[in-house]
């Protein structure tokens, strides 16, 4: 029976341009040029437009047994092996290409998690690293003109659930995706994901430093995910003079996340008594409240297109307005937050009055489609209504919070509410 590997790394990539291409052979050179050893096994999906298959795939390549050129899309299944003879010089070894593989569902992720890669059961820990661009609520694009369809965060905890099947879950899951540093991708994925390293606003798609992070495990293949999700987050720096733009990134533990989501709740749905009282000039009032967000809105560094706020930046401006009830829940949110709290990393330059009104890490959606005093909207652009059906934002008391405001009008998301 082979020995059971110590981290099985997989690589869940889209390539759907040119841009995308070029940000993603640098990572792929580094993963090439990275000692591996026996303890560590790396698994690579990529998928990517057909006429991008010379850069993955040999012409002559034996393996596939599919034929691409009627395809605009395939997808490469792919292991990273020591080359024989070179040292610090490693292959991308083609296990399987699958033409009609759908990124976006659930059915066919999961499938690669048993059949394509056996990767479940060869491993102690895993690592699921996902590349591509992101939404708050969704990652990958059906890659074909007749489909818009996206893999939902939900879709992508049924395709674990599929995958390892009860048994196991993803011990560090990484995301380079813009934005999924959001409590809804807590909500979605805490029953089977430990640690979760993300963007909190816009990332570049080369910010992780990868080289560093398969290192590092190389170093020490027993390295808990705790401490490894750290050094993820910190490996940015080492990209400081390379120029990165601004950015927020973070490691957070998910286990746990069920307390926060309780004590969420139970403040949300005391706002929302609150704010029911018309005549409430010595508490919170939904002017006051408006008035909070849109200011907040403003001076908050992170680009998110008003869609998205700093979760506890929110949290402890609203002690300011808030009851002593409701500060000792937000007090337990504060303590709780920052505990499951792992890692951070800014380069945001902090210049606003408040000290509160900056990145801290997660964010918590609450747009404002209504500013205080006036009738103008901001359109709150995601692509469907299934992105939200099942997310924090609508199965929560927050959601029912935003709603009662009149900031969001969860069926109507066109812009034209």
């Amino acid at each position: 029976m082979p020995t059971e590997k110590e981290w099985a790394i997989i690589f869940l990539v889209q390539i759907r341009n040119q841009t995308d291409l070029n940000y993603f052979i640098p990572l792929l050179e580094d993963l090439k040029n990275t000692t591996l050893r026996d303890e560590i096994e790396i698994i690579l999906c990529l998928n990517f437009k057909s006429t991008f298959r010379s850069s993955f795939i040999p012409p002559d390549s034996e393996v596939s047994s599919h034929s691409s050129s009627q395809q605009h899309v395939t997808t490469g299944i792919f292991q990273l092996k020591t080359s024989a003879g070179e040292v610090n010089k490693n292959e991308l070894v083609l296990l399987d290409e699958l033409v009609h593989f759908d990124i976006t569902s659930s059915y066919d992720i999961g499938k690669l998690f048993i059949r394509e890669s056996g990767i479940r059961d060869r491993a102690k820990r895993h690592m699921l690293f996902t590349w591509d661009h992101g939404n708050g609520y969704s990652i990958f694009k059906k890659n074909n003109n007749e489909s818009n369809s996206r893999l939902t965060l939900q879709k992508l905890n049924r395709a674990i659930e599929i995958g390892f099947q009860g048994k196991k879950s993803i011990d560090l899951m990484v995301m380079m995706n813009c934005w999924m540093q959001l409590i809804d991708t807590s909500f979605a994925l805490k029953n089977n994901v430990e640690y979760l390293v993300a963007p909190q606003d816009h990332i570049k798609l080369d910010t992780y430093n990868a080289r560093i992070i398969i290192e590092k495990i190389v170093q020490l293949p027993t390295i808990d995910s705790k401490q490894l999700s750290s050094i993820i987050v910190n490996s940015i720096k080492s990209k400081e003079n390379s120029k990165i733009r601004t950015v927020s990134i973070s490691a957070f533990k998910l286990t746990g996340m069920d307390t926060l989501f309780d004590l969420l709740d139970t403040l949300a749905i005391a706002v929302k008594k609150e704010l029911e009282i018309d005549d409430n000039d010595q508490g919170l009032n939904k002017d006051k409240f408006l008035e909070l967000r849109y200011q907040f809105g403003l001076t908050h560094v992170l680009d998110t297109g008003n869609k998205f706020i700093d979760f506890l930046s929110l949290i402890r401006n609203l002690i300011v307005v808030l009851r002593p009830v409701e500060i000792r829940i937000c007090e337990e949110i504060i303590d709780l937050y920052t505990k499951l709290s792992i890692e951070f990393y800014t380069n945001h330059l902090n210049n606003n009055r408040n000290e509160w009104d900056r990145p801290y890490g997660m964010n918590i959606c609450s747009p404002f489609t209504i500013l205080p005093h006036e009738k103008s909207r901001d359109g709150f652009e995601l692509e469907k209504v299934e992105n939200l059906k099942d997310t924090a934002f609508s199965q929560t008391a927050w959601g029912r919070l935003m709603k009662s405001l009149r900031m969001f009008d969860f069926y109507h998301i066109s812009g034209q509410l």
